[in-house]
């Protein structure tokens, strides 16, 4: 429903209220810097922070790329045919090639505080995702700790099975001598 009523008022605005063509501006100086600094993983400021449904924001996080030429691309917001290229028009502004849609980040201190654009509603921004919630790094503890588990499950039977042919006692097996004193 969200994409029917986007694409009618698209449709409205764009035929009695046209905007003028995009004039081709060059991306300002600091381009590049800033493409680097708006660079990351992001989350979506409307999400479940006290119930199960927490978990959905590994899979909800977005990334914004920056590219080498200074524009950065936002593979969420890619068109049918691929990522869109934003360019940046004005200091943390940027407005997609050969389009009129913008991307707007707010910055305080040299830090992301959000990530905005006029493709959804204002009350939707993107927020940074702190390093140990980014979802690259959750997966790969993930996958650290499933080869863990598959590791010990595979080698488990393996030593007992060399225990055997060796005829060597598992030393945590029975008392312990220093662990029950009663017997004393």
């Amino acid at each position: 429903i969200t994409g029917l009523r986007t694409m009618l008022l698209d449709g409205f605005m764009d035929r009695y209220f046209p905007a003028p063509p995009p004039s081709e501006t060059k991306p300002i100086a600091t381009a590049k810097a800033d493409a680097e600094l708006i660079a990351g993983s992001y989350e979506v400021s409307r999400r479940s922070e006290t119930n199960f449904m927490r978990v959905a924001r590994f899979i909800q996080q977005m990334e914004i790329v920056a590219q080498s030429d200074g524009s950065i691309t936002i593979p969420f917001l890619a068109a049918k045919n691929g990522p869109k290229k934003w360019i940046e028009v004005a200091p943390f502004v940027w407005r997609e090639e050969h389009g009129t849609r913008r991307v707007a980040a707010r910055i305080e201190g040299g830090r992301v505080l959000w990530v905005g654009t006029d493709m959804v509603p204002p009350i939707l921004v993107l927020q940074p995702v702190p390093f140990w919630r980014v979802a690259k790094f959750n997966y790969a503890l993930l996958a650290a700790a499933a080869a863990m588990l598959a590791l010990t499950a595979l080698f488990w039977p393996l030593k007992a099975l060399l225990r055997w042919r060796y005829e060597r006692p598992f030393d945590l097996a029975g008392r312990s001598d220093t662990g029950d004193r009663r017997s004393h």
